[in-house]
């Protein structure tokens, strides 16, 4: 069985502002079409193309493993990632679909995907046995 793929989105205030101001442009574009009674110059195509393709690169590229009871966090561009071994006495928390981890002395919380979220609440049902 190879490994359980997924994504996640870190739920930090900047990542969130981001989030945010990606909706609000796209949203401006949206007005701008209505505004124009839905007629889309070749300007106004571009622009929602390129929000779009940013908006589906944005949440693509934080991408989860998990083998076993190891859990990789990676990015698209980058060919690093954060190995975090779920066994060996790493606090980690599960609420819903967001994981909670801290690492040192810092806490990072996550939004994952739902199939991640189901697989790693059976590993910690494992833990508990």
């Amino acid at each position: 069985m190879g490994p359980t793929t997924g994504f996640y989105q870190p739920l930090d205030s900047w990542n969130q502002i981001l989030w945010m101001w990606w909706a609000i442009l796209t949203m401006l574009g949206v007005i701008i079409s209505s505004e124009r009674m839905y007629q889309m110059p070749l300007w106004l195509t571009i622009y929602l193309i390129i929000l779009v393709a940013t908006g589906i690169f944005a949440f693509a590229r934080h991408r989860l493993y998990l083998t076993g009871s190891q859990l990789f966090m990676g990015y698209a561009l980058r060919r690093t990632y954060a190995e975090y071994n779920l066994d060996s006495g790493l606090y980690w928390q599960l609420d819903g679909r967001r994981l909670s981890i801290q690492s040192g002395s810092r806490l990072q919380t996550y939004w994952i995907s739902k199939h991640m979220a189901r697989k790693l609440k059976e590993i910690k049902q494992d833990d508990r046995k």
